[in-house]
């Protein structure tokens, strides 16, 4: 089926019928424009405007679709053919509407997704040495719930492994700002069973995990941020310390191509 012959074909007919565009568009239901499309070439009419368009330019539908009339004895292998090629161009044109319709929608949620997300997820190093205690851990926030993780947590005082060493009963570590606001503090209770400091935090580890809108933690105040460590020795004696804890990004989504 060529658009372009039937296209035509059509503007042949109409003038042999002395209509204009307007004429004929206003018989079948549709503007001059829709006529001028379909006269050159650019698309087709529907089944259903398709047959009114044979009645109102008095020729079959097949002779439309073929774009000239043609003879009985042609007519039906053509018509068939003309159809067949008409159901071909239409199926090709939904086909190409639905992927369209379904890239459309990738891109969107994909930007979306991208810019709900943008820079809401991050991982940032929680390091600290001195004479005493060696710590480092991780900080992560994500668009749910932050997490503070301290698998590393060591005693490594010169009295280690010496009857100078502490025998602890109890052991609390907390995260907090230089006002003294807490951020999370986590508690170990050992009064049952008491043991040297090194042995307890060698097996200390910190998993702790909030919801965001029930923290104070936020990346705007990572660089405040102060380790607080009160333990109780065996002769009931409290012993605290305070240290200022050094903060480093390791990742945040901040980028659009990685």
């Amino acid at each position: 089926m060529n658009l372009e012959k039937t296209g035509k074909f059509i503007a042949k007919l109409r003038k042999e019928q002395n209509m204009t565009q307007e004429e004929l568009a206003e018989r079948i239901g549709v503007n001059a424009k829709t006529i001028s499309k379909w006269e050159t070439g650019i698309n087709l009419p529907d089944s259903v405007l398709l047959f009114n368009l044979s009645k109102e330019l008095k020729v079959s539908v097949q002779d439309l679709l073929n774009g000239e009339k043609i003879k009985k004895e042609k007519s039906k292998k053509s018509f068939i053919n003309n159809i067949n090629s008409y159901i071909f161009k239409t199926k090709k044109k939904f086909i190409i509407l639905i992927l369209l319709i379904i890239f459309i929608l990738i891109f969107l949620f994909s930007t979306i997704y991208t810019f709900s997300n943008y820079n809401k997820n991050s991982i940032y190093n929680i390091n600290f040495s001195n004479n005493l205690y060696q710590i480092n851990g991780y900080i992560i926030f994500s668009p749910q719930k932050q997490f503070v993780i301290i698998p590393n947590f060591n005693y490594i005082g010169e009295n280690i492994s010496t009857s100078d060493e502490p025998i602890i009963k109890s052991f609390s570590v907390s995260l907090e700002n230089n006002n003294g606001e807490t951020y999370f503090s986590n508690e170990l209770d050992l009064s049952e069973n008491m043991q040297f400091i090194s042995k307890v935090l060698n097996e200390y580890k910190i998993d702790y995990n909030v919801e965001n809108s029930m923290s104070l933690l936020n990346k705007n105040n990572l660089k405040d941020l102060y380790l607080v460590i009160i333990y109780m020795d065996k002769n009931d004696k409290s012993f605290k310390s305070k240290f200022k804890v050094k903060i480093d990004e390791e990742f945040t989504n901040n980028k659009l191509i990685y």
